[in-house]
């Protein structure tokens, strides 16, 4: 069974640095982040993908008072999160702030501060690290990753909400030179690429992967896809996981799970590298999961 990862650091009221109401008495709502991460393509290398958060803002456009709002500030204890930890719908509470003045909230801002990789390939294994000045963090990363919220999310007060940061590995960490295999390359950029979607607007797809003889299949890639209705066209990839290796209870053998999918029609499709199977149609609905079993030749 699944289960959320917390973080206790990211907990602790000191760190908390919201006030307990708005200026205009609107009153106050809990909002907790969580965190999960979309699998990269050479998902089986990597071993640790770890990222550190000193700052988290969120911005207010209406009801509470206008700007951002600091809901976790530490640099000597940043959240730590391992997204190699973080696929097939496994999650992890960033913040859980209980004291959000009630609002409009449309963006959040995320600075980072250091980052590692570690990869393995048979007997081999190689880290990167910005200790070691072998990863380098982009502008953007290091001052504050704006990320937009849309819809945006309206505290109220007394209620809860929670946004889930998708991360999406395969783009947050870049190889230099772009053209370096992931094991070859000398040093690597982290450019976080995150979705923000709100739990409350979204819903899931889940099912499993298996072969023709009814057998789990571990570390298959599973894209769920936009149909874009022209055929000259790719397909839009919403999100992506891929299937547990049965390793652990949050991986089950064969299992996927994809979150905070909008409500929508989207096609799933799988594949191990040489066999693929896809099923079109499936719709999502607010709050529900969709299953789809897909069968690989």
């Amino acid at each position: 069974m699944r289960a959320s990862i917390p973080i206790a650091g990211a907990l602790l009221g000191g760190a908390l640095l919201i006030g307990c109401s708005d200026s205009n008495g609107g009153g106050s709502g809990t909002l907790t982040l969580q965190a999960t991460d979309a699998a990269f393509i050479h998902h089986h290398l990597v071993q640790k993908a770890e990222v550190k958060v000193s700052k988290i803002q969120i911005h207010a456009q209406a009801g509470a008072q206008s700007g951002f709002k600091t809901l976790y500030d530490d640099p000597a204890n940043p959240i730590v999160m391992d997204l190699a930890r973080l696929s097939n719908g496994v999650k992890q509470v960033l913040v859980d702030a209980k004291s959000l003045p009630s609002g409009t909230y449309r963006q959040l801002r995320l600075s980072f501060s250091a980052a590692t990789l570690v990869l393995q390939d048979g007997q081999q294994a190689k880290t990167w690290s910005t200790d070691h000045g072998t990863i380098q963090l982009t502008n953007q990363a290091a001052s504050g990753l704006v990320l937009p919220i849309d819809p945006p999310v309206e505290i109220v007060d007394g209620f809860s909400e929670t946004l889930l940061l998708d991360f999406d590995l395969s783009k947050t960490f870049l190889p230099l030179p772009a053209s370096a295999e992931p094991m070859d390359a000398q040093t690597y950029l982290l450019g976080p690429v995150i979705r923000v979607a709100n739990e409350s607007t979204t819903g899931e797809i889940a099912g499993t992967v298996t072969d023709a003889n009814g057998n789990l299949l571990a570390k298959v890639t599973v894209s769920v896809l936009v149909p874009n209705g022209a055929p000259a066209k790719s397909d839009d990839i919403a999100a992506s996981t891929a299937t547990g290796d049965g390793q652990s209870p949050e991986q089950p053998l064969g299992e996927y799970r994809v979150l905070g999918l909008p409500e929508g029609t989207y096609d799933v499709h799988a594949s191990d590298g040489s066999r693929t199977a896809r099923v079109n149609g499936v719709q999502v609905l607010v709050g529900s999961v969709t299953t789809v079993d897909l069968e690989l030749p």
